[in-house]
């Protein structure tokens, strides 16, 4: 395969990357958005949920964490796209 050729494969192969790690990183932040929904309720706060409330926080951590790790995931997977981007360009 030409250069060319090989460049624009990996360029298909990163925005596909890139896509998916959107699409979950989307997923996370709605599921997110609902759960901080959920802590906005006042209820949520009585001592007879605390155990809910304990669940909620817990699964609060794990999506950020996870919504940090997909964010710089889908940052790097642009990066290198824009990078083979330059590349095929500077092919001609």
């Amino acid at each position: 395969l030409s250069l060319r050729r090989q460049r624009q494969m990996c360029i298909r192969d990163s925005k596909k990357a890139a896509d998916k790690l959107e699409v979950e990183l989307g997923h996370v932040q709605g599921k997110l958005a609902a759960l901080e929904e959920r802590l906005g309720d006042s209820g949520i706060y009585e001592a007879a949920r605390k155990d809910e409330l304990r669940q909620a926080l817990a699964e609060q951590a794990t999506l950020k964490s996870r919504e940090a790790e997909l964010e710089e995931q889908w940052l790097e997977a642009l990066e290198t796209l824009e990078t083979l981007q330059q590349e095929l360009e500077a092919i001609g």
